[in-house]
């Protein structure tokens, strides 16, 4: 008589962050300088989030305009669901959206693959850098 598979019981919808891939993120440097944002990527109508690492300098910065007033943030945009891996984005300030939640809720909402939506704002949205 064959086997019959046994209904799939129904998931928990709880997302576990090993430490070993929450410390990268918890450090006092990226905390204090990085912040989440949305970004159209790969293409424009799609949308992602990212993390403000900072502003283009030096002959980057030349060669993106800032010269002629065009202002360029740097990102991080992670991947899903192992965000230690990711891309490396100079974008018009203009196209970066900054959002309220903190790069834990952001991070938590990415590894999730979207199953954990953050709920709790930050006191503010940050300016970006420049």
């Amino acid at each position: 008589m064959p086997r019959r598979r046994k209904e799939a019981a129904a998931r928990p919808r709880t997302v576990l962050i090993p430490p070993d891939e929450r410390c990268w993120v918890e450090s006092d440097a990226y905390d204090r300088s990085a912040f989440a944002v949305l970004v159209q990527y790969p293409h424009q109508g799609s949308w992602t989030i990212a993390f403000v690492t900072g502003k283009p300098g030096g002959e980057v910065a030349e060669a993106l305009g800032h010269d002629r007033g065009e202002e360029h943030v740097s990102l991080y945009v992670p991947t899903t669901p192992n965000p230690t891996s990711g891309f490396f984005l100079m974008m018009p300030r203009a196209s970066v959206r900054p959002l309220k939640m903190t790069v834990d809720a952001a991070l938590k909402h990415i590894i999730s693959m979207g199953v954990v939506a953050p709920d709790e704002p930050a006191a503010e949205v940050r300016n970006l850098p420049g």
